[in-house]
């Protein structure tokens, strides 16, 4: 009898936590859904280039707000999607000035997603290395303290 109750239990902590996982998965996809309705022509732009900060409107209450800058040796743009102003994604392209063959050429250096759920990362993909390798960076702290800077930003 024991051994049936603990295999139960078992049981549904295994299916529970798959379910779990079945409900991340969804999410994702989700969030990847809306990023791709980004791509035709927003509704509404607004550009504040002081901050090198542009927020596009698109229909069913989706914001991306871009803030690209420049130094010297690279570039970096890093892309926030909101949903009713939540936050749900951030990319970054970090890119840098290389001299190839006499010529001064852009070469990635790093690429990163980060899915947001109620301010919390629930996935990341990255190739490359940036700030967030450290132990002394949290891209989570700082994703969501940045996006929620611009956001307030673009409300005004």
């Amino acid at each position: 009898m024991k051994k049936t109750f603990v295999l139960s239990i078992c049981i549904f902590l295994i299916l529970k936590g798959s379910n779990a996982q079945s409900q991340r998965e969804k999410t994702i996809n989700q969030i990847s859904k809306i990023i791709l309705v980004t791509s035709p022509k927003p509704l509404k732009t607004k550009i504040l280039n002081a901050q090198g900060l542009r927020c596009d409107w698109y229909k069913n209450n989706v914001k991306l707000i871009t803030k690209a800058y420049k130094t010297a040796i690279d570039t970096i743009t890093n892309q926030y999607y909101f949903k009713h102003d939540a936050l749900i994604f951030v990319g970054i392209v970090e890119s840098q000035y290389e001299e190839i063959n006499g010529k001064q050429t852009l070469t990635q250096r790093f690429s990163g997603g980060y899915y947001f759920k109620n301010n919390k990362v629930i996935h990341q993909t990255s190739n490359g290395h940036n700030r967030f390798e450290s132990d002394e960076h949290d891209p989570e702290k700082e994703l969501v303290q940045e996006a929620k800077k611009y956001i307030k930003q673009f409300s005004k």
